[in-house]
């Protein structure tokens, strides 16, 4: 049995010339999985949320950083053998006008 979810879109986001539909796909993602503005994720999570490809992902990814609406900070792990990358919301939506 999937688990489904349901995902937010505020009207500002849908009205965001700025944003491609794919932008704005990812952007309502990554709203409602953030924590403290924060979401800890892979490409190949956020692909398989949306059915797109890793690298399609990596894409819209740095689209959105590349316009100011995401920044991305990497972490070490302890063995500093891998990263874990945070991506920290930098616009924010709401339901009664426009960006906060």
């Amino acid at each position: 049995m999937s688990k489904e979810i349901g995902i937010f879109f505020s009207r500002e986001l849908l009205h965001d010339k700025n944003l491609s539909t794919s932008e704005q796909n990812m952007y309502a993602v990554l709203q409602n999985l953030a924590k403290d503005n924060k979401v800890i994720s892979t490409n190949k999570k956020l692909g398989s949320m949306l059915g797109l490809q890793e690298n399609r992902v990596s894409h819209i990814i740095g689209q959105l950083k590349t316009k100011g609406y995401i920044s991305i900070e990497l972490l070490k792990t302890k063995n500093n053998l891998s990263e874990k990358r945070i991506i920290e919301l930098r616009v924010f939506y709401n339901t009664k006008g426009g960006k906060k």
